[in-house]
C-alpha cells in the first residue's frame, strides 16, 4: 500500500514537472515549435492542469491515511474513499483519451521536436500513473474471514471487467461448487453494516411523523379554545369552530416506508442510473457509425480510398459495443447490490416488528403472513428494483432515437413516435389493472397462509372433529380465486410481450413505410435503411423489457405497501419490559397484569408472578 501510493505521487509529481518543461520549451521554440507566439489560452490550459495535478497529489496520501495506519474506518468513510478512487480513475482515463489526438498531432508534424520528445516522455508516464490506479488499494483485514471475497480488494478496472470473479469460475469448470469453495460475504452486504443504516431511516421517519402529530394536536387545541372574539365577530360559539387540517381524524400520523426508502438509497440508485445512461449513450454512437461506414463503403465502390477512416470506423464500432457491455453490467452489478442491501434491511424491519408487535395486533396478524411478507414481498422488492433502472432509459432512449430517427428519415419518424404513443397508454391502462390484481392476490395468499397456520396449529382438533374436509374445500377455494387473478395477469403479461418483442419490427417497418409512401421521390438507399435498422435494433431492449420493468415495479409497489402495512401495527410499551444485564433469572415477571384488548377494564389476568432461571 506504501509502495503504490508512493508511486502515484512522484509520477503525478513528474508529470506536473513535465507540463512545465514542457511550457518552458515553447517559449523557447514558439508554439508547437512554429516560432509563433504562445496564445494565452495556452498559459491558462497549462496551469489548470498543473494545479489539477498538484491538488489530486495532495489527496491521494489523505484519502488513504485510514488505511495505512491500519485504522478501522466506519462504513460511511469506506464509502467515500471507494467513490474517490472511481472519480480519480475516470479523471486519468478521460485525461488519458483526450491527450491521444494531441499524441497523433505531433507524431503526424512535430516528432522531432523537443516539445514533441517531452510530451511523449508525458504521455508515457500518464500512461503509467492510469494503470497504477488500476491495481487495488488493498485494505488489511480489521476481522479474521476464512476466505475474504476478492471483490472488496479488487482494483476499479478488475471490478469494471469482473475479473475478481475469475477463481470461482475456473472451480466450477473443474468441478462442481459446493459451500466450501464460495467466499465469506463482503463487507457492504453483511447485516451489520446494512441493516443499521434502514433502521435509523426508519426510527427518524417514525420520530418525525410523532413530532408533527404532538404538534397538530397542540395547534388543534389552541384553535379551538373559547375566546370571546370569535363569538363578537361570527355569531357562533367556539364550539362551532371547526379544525381543517391536514388530519382531521384522531388516528396518528403514519411514516411513509416508500420515503424512508427514497431518502436512504435513492443517491445510490441515482448513481446507477447514470451509468446506465453512460451505456445507453455508447448505443447511440453505432447508427451514426454505422451510417459513415456505409458512406465509406460506397466512396471506396466509386473508386474513391477513404483511407484508414474505414478502419477506425470499424473500430469505433466494436469499442462502442465493448463500453456498452461493460458500463451496463457494472451498473446491473450495483443495482443488484442495492436490491440485496434493502432486502436484508426490510426483513430486519420486519423481524424486529415482529418480536415487538402488540398482543392486540397480534391477533390480526399470523406467523404465516409475517413470513409471507420476509419471503415473497422482500424478494420482490428485491426483484422489482434489479431492472428499474429502465425506467429512466426507456425515456431516455426513446427520446435520443426518435430525434435520430428524425434527422435520418424526416417526417417518416413520426411511425416510430405513433407506435411509441399507442403503446404508452395501453401500457399505462394494463399497468393499473396489473396494480390491482397483485393486492388481490397477494391479500388471498396472506388470507391462505394464515387459514394454513391455524390448520397447522390446531390439527389435532382438526382430526378429532373430522373437519379436514371443509377447511380443505375452504382453502381449495382460496386458492382458486387466487388462480383466476394469476391467469388474468398472465393475459396482461402475453398482450405486453406481444408489444414488446415485435415493437422493434413494428417500428422499422412503419418508419420505412411511411418514408416510401411519403413522397415518390424518396430513394431508400443502403444508408439510411441500415442507420434506420441500426436504431430499430437499439430500442428493442427498453421495449422489450417494458413488460418486466412494469410487472416487477407493480410487484414491487405492491409488496412495499404490505410491509409498510404490517409495520403501521402498534408496539408493545417498551416501560413494559426492563432489560437487566445481571440476575439470577432469565425472565423474571413481578405482579404481572395481561389483557388481550387494552379497551377492556379488566384485565385477564392479574397479580402473575414468574420467575425462569437462565438456561431451564
Amino acid at each position: 500500500m506504501f509502495g503504490l501510493n508512493l508511486s502515484k505521487t512522484v509520477l503525478c509529481a513528474l508529470l506536473v514537472c513535465l507540463v512545465l518543461i514542457g511550457q518552458l520549451t515553447e517559449e523557447h521554440n514558439g508554439y508547437q515549435c512554429t516560432g509563433l507566439k504562445i496564445p494565452t489560452s495556452h498559459f491558462v490550459a497549462t496551469g489548470i492542469k498543473s494545479g489539477t495535478f498538484v491538488s489530486i497529489n495532495s489527496t491521494i496520501w489523505h484519502s488513504t491515511l485510514p488505511i495505512i495506519d491500519g485504522r478501522d474506518s466506519d462504513t460511511a468513510t469506506e464509502i467515500s474513499r471507494r467513490c474517490f478512487i472511481r472519480v480519480l480513475f475516470v479523471f486519468w482515463l478521460i485525461q488519458l483519451i483526450a491527450d491521444i489526438i494531441p499524441l497523433q498531432s505531433r507524431i503526424s508534424n512535430q516528432a522531432g521536436c523537443a516539445e514533441s520528445v517531452v510530451f511523449y516522455v508525458y504521455f508515457a508516464v500518464l500512461v503509467a500513473v492510469f494503470l497504477l490506479h488500476c491495481v487495488a488499494e488493498k485494505k488489511p483485514q480489521t476481522e479474521y474471514t476464512k476466505k475474504p471475497c476478492p471483490e472488496g480488494s479488487s482494483g476499479i478496472f478488475s471490478q469494471i471487467i469482473f475479473w475478481w470473479l475469475t477463481p470461482l469460475v475456473l472451480t466450477a469448470y473443474r468441478k462442481t461448487i459446493g459451500l466450501d469453495d464460495l467466499w465469506d460475504q463482503t463487507d457492504r452486504l453483511k447485516s451489520k453494516n446494512v441493516v443499521p443504516v434502514l433502521d435509523a431511516a426508519w426510527m427518524k421517519e417514525k420520530t418525525k411523523c410523532k413530532i408533527r402529530f404532538v404538534l397538530f394536536h397542540v395547534e388543534r387545541i389552541r384553535l379551538s379554545e373559547k375566546t370571546p372574539l370569535l363569538k363578537e365577530k361570527s355569531g357562533h360559539s367556539s364550539e362551532d369552530v371547526l379544525f381543517r387540517g391536514p388530519g382531521k381524524s384522531d388516528s396518528p400520523i403514519k411514516p411513509s416506508l416508500y420515503k424512508v426508502l427514497i431518502k436512504t438509497y435513492g443517491f445510490y440508485w441515482l448513481g446507477t442510473v447514470a451509468l446506465k445512461l453512460v451505456s445507453d449513450s455508447a448505443w447511440f454512437i453505432q447508427p451514426v457509425v454505422v451510417e459513415y461506414l456505409v458512406y465509406l463503403i460506397g466512396k471506396k465502390n466509386s473508386g474513391q480510398d477513404p483511407g484508414w477512416m474505414t478502419y477506425g470506423s470499424a473500430v469505433l464500432l466494436v469499442v462502442s459495443s465493448i463500453m456498452v457491455l461493460f458500463i451496463f453490467h457494472t451498473a446491473f452489478h450495483q443495482l443488484q447490490v442495492l436490491g440485496l442491501k434493502i432486502k436484508v434491511g426490510l426483513i430486519s424491519l420486519i423481524y424486529k416488528k415482529a418480536i415487538s408487535i402488540s398482543p392486540t395486533a397480534r391477533q390480526f396478524t399470523s406467523v404465516g403472513e409475517i413470513v409471507n411478507l420476509m419471503s415473497v414481498d422482500c424478494q420482490r422488492v428485491q426483484d422489482g428494483f434489479q431492472n428499474s433502472f429502465n425506467i429512466v432509459s426507456f425515456f431516455f432512449m426513446v427520446t435520443i432515437a426518435t430525434y435520430q430517427m428524425w434527422t435520418l428519415m424526416g417526417i417518416s419518424a413520426m411511425g416510430t413516435l405513433g407506435f411509441i404513443v399507442t403503446f404508452a397508454p395501453v401500457g399505462a391502462t394494463l399497468a393499473a389493472t396489473q396494480n390491482s390484481l397483485q393486492q388481490k392476490i397477494l391479500k388471498l395468499k396472506g388470507t391462505r397462509m394464515k387459514v394454513l397456520h391455524e390448520v397447522i396449529a390446531g390439527i389435532k382438533v382438526l382430526k378429532m372433529y373430522t373437519w379436514e374436509i371443509p377447511f380443505q374445500n375452504k382453502i381449495c377455494q382460496i386458492r382458486s380465486d387466487e388462480m383466476k387473478h394469476l391467469v388474468k395477469i398472465a393475459t396482461i403479461i402475453a398482450v405486453f410481450n406481444l408489444f414488446a418483442f415485435h415493437g422493434s419490427f413494428m417500428i422499422f417497418y412503419f418508419t420505412i413505410l411511411i418514408y416510401v409512401l411519403n413522397l415518390p421521390t424518396h430513394y431508400l438507399d443502403a444508408q439510411k435503411t441500415y442507420a434506420a435498422l441500426t436504431l430499430a435494433n437499439v430500442l428493442r431492449n427498453p421495449i422489450g423489457l417494458t413488460p418486466f420493468l412494469i410487472n416487477g415495479i407493480t410487484q414491487a409497489y405492491v409488496s412495499i405497501g404490505r410491509i409498510q402495512t404490517f409495520l403501521w401495527n402498534e408496539d408493545i410499551d417498551p416501560d413494559n419490559v426492563e432489560f437487566v444485564k445481571t440476575s439470577d433469572y432469565g425472565i423474571s415477571v413481578v405482579n404481572g397484569t395481561f389483557t388481550w384488548n387494552r379497551s377492556q377494564d379488566v384485565s385477564t389476568l392479574r397479580g402473575v408472578n414468574l420467575s425462569v432461571k437462565e438456561g431451564s
